[in-house]
């Protein structure tokens, strides 16, 4: 967050979490915030960077690119540090943090957050295909006494009364809660649909 490049007036990380962000915890008055939520932090954890002009600002330890060889500093280690950055504040508030798609390529990021999840699509051919059993033990395991979501997001409405029965029960089994969202992106909520949920 204090990276500072000629030619740049400001990171990505300072527009994220910006004065303007932060406001409304300064104005109870304009409705109680709970926290901050962070969406597909793993999205483009795999992307890499090169610029060596960055590499002084990372406060994690360079790795190698496998397919070139270059030394590379990961976005997610971008990620982790801006969320970090967030959560400091955060918690500092006695609020929360919550994070979408965690947990998935790596575990070291989880001690940032409070509630963590993940959108998955269990559904093939209106069967229930869960991951593997060590995958979500990985969920578990490291998500410890936090709360670890499940999104359903596929094809929702072969989720019959029998069907959702068992993905409740799966989850249970690992201590996950389950939950639906959408299977266009969010255009048409699961909970927006009374046919569906009732």
């Amino acid at each position: 967050p204090d990276m500072s490049i000629e030619g740049y007036t400001s990171t990505k990380a300072r527009q994220g979490w910006s004065a303007s962000r932060q406001e409304p915890y300064a104005h109870p008055e304009w409705g109680i915030l709970d926290g901050e939520f962070i969406d597909s932090f793993e999205s483009r954890g795999l992307s890499s960077n090169f610029r060596r002009e960055h590499f002084p600002f990372s406060n994690l330890p360079l790795t190698f690119h496998t397919a070139t060889k270059r030394v590379v500093l990961p976005h997610i280690f971008g990620s982790y540090e801006f969320a970090k950055w967030v959560a400091q504040d955060i918690h500092g508030l006695g609020k929360y943090m919550m994070a979408n798609s965690v947990l998935l390529r790596w575990a070291f990021p989880g001690h940032l957050f409070d509630i963590m999840g993940i959108e998955r699509e269990w559904i093939t051919k209106g069967k229930l295909t869960p991951d593997s059993d060590s995958q979500l033990n990985l969920w578990r395991t490291f998500s410890y006494r936090k709360p670890y979501g499940m999104l359903q997001c596929g094809d929702l409405t072969a989720f019959d009364r029998a069907l959702t029965e068992q993905f409740f029960q799966f989850c249970a089994f690992y201590g996950i809660y389950p939950s639906f969202f959408s299977s266009d992106g969010g255009a048409t909520n699961y909970w927006s649909k009374p046919e569906w949920y009732e």
